[in-house]
């Protein structure tokens, strides 16, 4: 036997003896099973069957993915049904994988642990984003999952359970996820904070980012977090309060407007007309300039909420939303506190569901006194794809103004520019056509720089009402993000992908300059301009340029922290804001008359909608809505003696209020 052969006889008993190894140890089973999950995964979420080599240009982060993985599956072995349970996890992961697929269809951000929080409100969705036999296909999906699953567990062999065996693979798995998650941090190759969530998907791969957006949420302890370094802050905070400089306090409204950017920022791109002729106007009159945001192509809560609260989102987990994660539970710093210690009433508009984003349990901790959503307006019109027009908010917007004998804070959002935008040709009334866009882009994109033309009119019909309401008032215009055309984002010759632009607008002088800003420091700013400084945070950012950068960051994480996680030390000597009372609706549904027909109940009242149900003695009651002062109910079974209510419910069933009982006579 030559040496070649010698050699050859070697490598064979090396690769038999590995080989065998492979299918009699459960551990070797894991790994691979982790590997090619972790590649499937990866193909899916990057929309490729060439992902996997895309993210192999990072093999550390590759590791990694595929560590916590097997991290996930290993509890498996401590089961005799171990398919099954290796089948479920791996199911689990695999339908995330394909949910962010389809999410990054029609958003740019990648799908989250937050987002398995607002699956509820999203069925009432899906007719907007999806076609009935996609529909279809999806429930046939998950029903065939779900019976494979239940197969696979009947006829699933049980194996015998080495206890020892898997608790040295699961700490195995543990440690060597720990030691990567180490040094990965500590040699700076992956941050802590995500600026831009779908380009760190893309770096760091589906599995690492989504455990991130599982683990790490809120804000971690600040390393010179103590009550001393707040008394400080405190201290030269007050000092910067400003006096009072307007002789009045003006009506503010802020409206966000969805997905709304200047379309003529794109290169390459033609219109047959300017898409946005008023607020072009209004930007060359007015105080105005780049609104950084948090995020693109989706978002909007959390534009909300650093607007809001003068709070920066770097400084929570990736993917946060902190509408779900803490301020159900709290109330924190907001503008609406700030101005009702100076004798504002608080409102908040949204032409979209209450539930969405848990707006109606949320905005009572940010300090609102009211909150008009969809529920409970009148005479409203869709667009094509059944988001409801922006027109409507100039009603509710001077309903909410004429609500109170004092100054009004009124905070509206937008949802006519919403995507999913149409990839069929739709009727419509076509006022811009585009011409420079990619054959597959040109539907959508001319369908959504329409909807842009028609928010840019009900500006401008906003701004005539205002101008000849009495009070003195401040109207502040803004984009919540750009929208979900990620052609665009490589395209702008002005600004970046994150910055969409803001407006001024005010029936009085302001003493104003263009400036740039961070969505947290506008309502600071707009605090300024109305001669206000009440709030710590408002007085952070009206100082800003007396500190460094770094210093100012420093004391804006020290304070979010120590207002949402810490012991509020910023607080010492007074109350923390406590929730609101919020009412549903700044007009609320009320019952006047409950008149008896037969087998049927007619009621008599004001502000009905196509929301609102009769309720007998609780029970609601199929109803047909007659006029916004009469509501119908057949077959109502209501006889004397019963007590009638009327109920607003959004579109999934969730009561939002309930009106005073009427009782039969």
């Amino acid at each position: 036997m030559t040496v070649l052969q010698k050699e050859e006889l070697k490598l064979k008993d090396k690769w038999n003896a590995f080989s065998g190894w492979i299918r009699k140890s459960p551990t070797a089973h894991l790994i691979l099973w982790a590997i090619v999950l972790n590649v499937i995964m990866e193909c899916l979420c990057r929309r490729s069957p060439l992902g996997v080599f895309q993210a192999l240009r990072n093999p550390v982060m590759f590791l990694l993915g595929c560590g916590i993985l097997a991290l996930t599956l290993a509890p498996a072995l401590f089961f005799r049904r171990r398919l099954f349970f290796l089948s479920l996890v791996s199911l689990f992961w695999l339908g995330l994988s394909i949910a962010d697929c389809i999410v990054t269809g029609y958003r740019n951000s990648p799908i989250s642990a937050i987002d398995l929080a607002l699956i509820p409100s999203a069925f009432s969705l899906m007719t907007r984003y999806f076609k009935t036999w996609e529909i279809v296909l999806i429930g046939v999906g998950l029903a065939g999952a779900i019976a494979g699953l239940v197969i696979l567990f009947l006829k699933t062999r049980k194996r015998n359970v080495n206890a020892p065996h898997a608790a040295y693979t699961m700490l195995g798995a543990i440690g060597v996820v720990a030691a990567l998650m180490v040094t990965v941090r500590a040699t700076g190759l992956v941050p802590r904070n995500f600026p831009n969530l779908a380009e760190a998907y893309r770096d760091y791969g589906f599995a690492y980012c989504f455990s991130c957006s599982a683990l790490d949420r809120g804000i971690s302890r600040p390393w010179d977090y103590s009550e001393q370094r707040m008394s400080q802050i405190i201290t030269e905070l007050e000092s910067e309060r400003l006096e009072g400089t307007l002789d009045m306090d003006p009506n503010i409204i802020f409206v966000q407007l969805e997905s709304l950017f200047d379309p003529t920022r794109v290169a390459g791109i033609e219109y047959s007309e300017d898409p946005i002729p008023n607020l072009r106007a209004l930007r060359s009159r007015y105080p105005s300039g780049y609104l950084t945001v948090s995020s693109v192509g989706a978002g909007t809560a959390n534009t909300e909420f650093e607007i809001m609260t003068g709070m920066s989102l770097d400084y929570f987990g990736p993917g946060e939303y902190p509408y779900e994660t803490v301020l159900e539970d709290r109330t924190c710093e907001s503008m609406a506190y700030n101005l009702k210690k100076l004798g504002y009433s608080t409102h908040a508009i949204h032409n979209n569901t209450a539930t969405f984003y848990d707006r109606n349990r949320v905005f009572p901790n940010l300090g609102f006194d009211s909150f008009t959503s969809l529920e409970y307006m009148q005479f409203t019109n869709f667009n094509p794809i059944g988001w409801c027009d922006d027109s409507v908010l100039t009603t509710q917007i001077i309903d909410a103004l004429a609500s109170s004998a004092g100054p009004d804070y009124v905070y509206a959002i937008s949802v006519q520019g919403h995507g999913k935008y149409p990839r069929d040709e739709l009727e419509y009334e076509h006022h811009i056509l585009v011409k420079g866009a990619a054959e597959e882009f040109k539907i959508p994109y001319e369908y959504y720089v329409n909807q842009v033309y028609e928010m840019d009119t009900f500006v401008m019909e906003l701004i005539r009402a205002l101008e000849t309401y009495k009070e003195p008032t401040i109207l502040v215009l803004y984009g919540d993000h750009l929208p979900n055309f990620e052609f665009l984002y490589d395209r702008l010759d002005e600004g970046t992908c994150f910055q969409t632009e803001y407006a001024i607008w005010s029936n009085f002088p302001l003493k104003a300059q263009d400036l740039d800003l961070y969505a947290y420091q506008l309502s600071a700013y707009v605090q300024q301009l109305a001669g206000d400084s009440e709030g710590m945070l408002t007085r952070l950012h009206q100082g800003r340029d007396d500190y460094s950068d770094e210093e100012y960051q420093r004391r804006l994480e020290l304070m979010e922290y120590d207002m949402l996680y810490g012991d509020m030390a910023l607080y010492d000597g007074w109350t923390p804001p406590e929730p609101t009372q919020m009412q549903m609706g700044v007009k609320p549904v009320t019952v006047t008359e409950a008149v008896p027909l037969g087998e049927n109940l007619a009621l008599i009242g004001e502000n009905f909608t196509e929301y609102s149900r009769i309720c007998v003695n609780g029970r609601a009651k199929e109803t047909r809505l007659v006029s916004s002062t009469v509501l119908l109910a057949e077959n109502a079974g209501a006889e004397s003696g019963m007590t009638i209510t009327v109920e607003q419910a959004d579109p999934n069933g969730t009561v939002l209020s309930t009106s005073e009982g009427i009782v039969i006579q």
